[in-house]
C-alpha cells in the first residue's frame, strides 16, 4: 500500500519531531520521560541556569508552563513507581 504526499508528509514531520526531542532530553541530561520545559523547572528548582522564563515566554498562553510540567512529570512518575511496585509484590 503506497502512502499519500500528506501521509508521508506527516510521517516525516513525527520522526523529526521525535528525534528532535530525544536529542534535547539527552542534552540537558532529563530523564526519558522527561519534557524540556520539566527539566529545565526542576534546574530552577535547585538554582542552576534555566531557560523556564524564555518557555514560559513562548507558552504565554499556558500560565506557569514549566513548573505544571514540572509537576505532570513528578506526580506521574511517582504513580508509575507505585504501580510497578504493586504488580512486583503483587
Amino acid at each position: 500500500m503506497e502512502l499519500t504526499y500528506a501521509e508521508s508528509c506527516c510521517k516525516i514531520f513525527f520522526k523529526s519531531r521525535n528525534s528532535i526531542i530525544c536529542a534535547t532530553q539527552r542534552s540537558t541530561r532529563g530523564a526519558s520521560n522527561q519534557t524540556l520545559s520539566a527539566r529545565n523547572y526542576g534546574l530552577k528548582r535547585v538554582g542552576k541556569p534555566n531557560l523556564v522564563w524564555l518557555i514560559d515566554l513562548l507558552f504565554f498562553w499556558d500560565r506557569d508552563h514549566c513548573m505544571n510540567s514540572w509537576l505532570y512529570w513528578f506526580l506521574r512518575k511517582d504513580v508509575q513507581f507505585e504501580m510497578n511496585k504493586e504488580k512486583t509484590n503483587g
